[in-house]
């Protein structure tokens, strides 16, 4: 069995851009891999709240996953 998660990138698009220059990847792809890592038959959906029909899609199907992944960043929840 597979488990499916859901990143949700908090980081604007400008600032995932700032992320791919000096880190080669945003810190959603760099949670991403850190999950694969550990599981790696998993299923990852990624995310930013900033793209609404991304968010919709995802809200759409909240019971198909098996964990949130939040990455802080700009648009963080406190």
């Amino acid at each position: 069995m597979s488990l499916n998660f859901l990143i949700v990138e908090g980081n604007n698009p400008q600032n995932s851009e700032v992320f791919k220059r000096a880190a080669k990847s945003t810190c959603s792809e760099n949670l991403k891999n850190l999950v694969i890592n550990l599981e790696p038959a998993a299923n990852i959906t990624i995310i930013n709240p900033g793209k609404d029909n991304e968010t919709k899609e995802a809200l759409k199907d909240m019971k198909d996953y098996d964990g949130i992944i939040f990455t802080g960043g700009a648009m963080r929840l406190n």
